[in-house]
């Protein structure tokens, strides 16, 4: 091949910039911003479709790590931004069998493709019931949260590579180190900023969620990890996000954490570190009943987060006094769901779907002096907002979406223990597969009183789910080889040879 016609991407590259640097001068000179934006923005989305390569899902993870929503003026989520980016980079190369990105996986299970058309399914109901009163987002968003994992995870399985799943979690860690890091800020500045020019924030008890995360991410990676090096970064910085977590109160995350790290231990066979754990643990919470004013001289939201190990009714601290309304709300939300659930057979069968924010009905609530309790119940019912897995899926889509998602979570989470048994995963790959265990066995037990749909713990799955079926494609090919008997060499005679006949 000629100079020119290997270089020839080199030169199309530099001709199209000059074109369209010409183009975006002119239309700045005719103060045509929006058509600049529109063109600058066409230019990035081919350059990410042609760079991305293997890498296109990497937005995503990044996206779940940073959290926080973005203003543009309405609330959009990075989760929802990332689907898009990573649809971009993914979606054009798919018809090219030549891009070598479809990967040779068993086919996913049948619960994955009767839950995409269950939930697929209510969301479309959903948006032909309210798209003409102006409350079709709400709809969108909220069944949006249990479909993005879906919609992610099918890409992923079917073209994603789990040679970048190291980068992968780097990314995750640094999103989270950052979202730590605001959150942090707005802590001790006791406000909520927003970032200038992205409109990004984050809620303001954001530190439950970004330590939360942190706090199973270092670990995980601490222990996989084999440089001196990082496995010392990681055991210095595990205690600032244990205490950042800490500091963002969430007493059902307590719970949530010991028994994930129970489910994690068992997983991977730790009877040492499980039993020892559980002894503690069991020691810990008899302290805290035995003295809870020891907890008293601890910064008030640590106070929140471990007033949750007090067992029995009687209130000894303030700050079991503060959490009331809490309590009251998440108990009153959860009545509300088992009495929408509850309220015919085909709510039971099939839920209530969602409903958008009804101003008018707010309005009139409040003309008619309606309790300000009972309506915040009732709009954060609308919408699915039931702050406790069970009754988010129950509620919204009844006993079906029930079966169907802890259909998909057994089946992964059975292929996945057993990876984990074989012993064969190691590194990054052994991280996530532990994390999507804890995480998808964990949600059936801490739904009752914690969560919403099952979507983070989906998200991990279908990573898993790949790095497993990789794994056992490998393993089968070398016991394939190892039993097959080689081929017997030919050796050259040696000595006369014969004369080849009718020569």
């Amino acid at each position: 091949m000629s100079p020119l016609l290997s270089q020839l991407t080199y030169y199309i590259a530099i001709f199209g910039g000059l074109i369209a640097a010409m183009f975006m001068g002119s239309s700045l000179g005719a103060e045509e911003y929006s058509t600049v934006i529109f063109s600058f923005l066409t230019i990035v989305a081919v350059m990410w479709v042609v760079l991305s390569g293997e890498g296109w899902w990497l937005p995503m993870i990044f996206s779940v790590g940073i959290g926080g929503l973005f203003y543009v003026p309405f609330k959009v989520y990075p989760h929802e931004i990332a689907l898009a980016v990573c649809g971009i980079a993914l979606l054009p190369r798919i018809p090219f069998k030549v891009a070598g990105l479809r990967k040779d996986r068993r086919p996913l299970p049948l619960a994955y493709w009767l839950l995409l058309t269950y939930i697929s399914i209510h969301a479309s109901i959903g948006l032909f019931n309210y798209w003409g009163t102006g409350g079709g987002g709400n709809v969108a968003r909220a069944f949006m949260n249990g479909l993005w994992p879906l919609i992610f995870g099918l890409g992923f399985y079917l073209y994603g590579s789990i040679k970048l799943l190291k980068t992968g979690l780097r990314f995750l860690y640094l999103a989270l180190v950052i979202r730590l890091t605001f959150g942090l800020v707005n802590y001790y500045f006791d406000d909520v900023f927003i970032i200038p020019g992205l409109n990004y924030t984050i809620d303001p008890q954001d530190l439950r969620n970004s330590g939360f995360m942190l706090v199973f991410l270092i670990p995980l990676q601490l222990i996989t990890s084999r440089s001196p090096l990082v496995k010392a970064w990681h055991a210095l910085t595990l205690p600032i996000a244990m205490y950042a977590w800490l500091l963002g109160g969430s007493r059902g995350q307590i719970a949530v954490a010991m028994i994930l790290v129970f489910i994690g231990l068992l997983v991977c066979r730790r009877w040492v570190p499980l039993t020892a754990g559980t002894a503690l643990s069991i020691i810990f919470v008899i302290t805290i009943n035995a003295a809870p004013s020891t907890l008293e001289g601890l910064p008030y939201r640590l106070q929140r987060a471990f007033s949750i190990l007090i067992v029995g009714p009687t209130v000894e601290l303030e700050v079991q006094q503060d959490v009331k309304g809490s309590d009251q709300f998440r108990s009153v939300i959860s009545d509300e769901g088992y009495r929408r659930w509850s309220g015919s057979l085909q709510s039971f069968a099939v839920g209530v779907g969602v409903r958008p924010y009804d101003e008018a009905a707010t309005l009139m609530a409040q003309r008619f002096e309606v309790d300000a309790f009972t309506l915040l119940i009732q709009s954060s019912a609308d919408v699915g907002a039931y702050e406790t897995g069970l009754w988010t899926v129950l509620a919204v889509t009844g006993v079906v979406g029930m079966a169907l998602f802890a259909w998909l979570l057994i089946s992964f989470s059975k292929d996945v223990v057993g990876a984990l048994h074989a012993g064969h995963l190691f590194g990054s790959e052994l991280a996530i597969c532990i994390w999507a265990a804890m995480a998808m066995i964990g949600w059936f037990f801490t739904c009752p009183f914690y969560g919403g749909f099952p979507s983070f713990e989906l998200f991990l799955g279908f990573i898993a789910k790949a790095v497993v079926e990789d794994r056992r494609e490998e393993q089968e090919a070398a016991l394939e080889a190892k039993a097959t008997p080689p081929v017997a060499r030919l050796q050259p005679l040696r000595g006369r040879q014969p004369a080849l006949a009718g020569a």
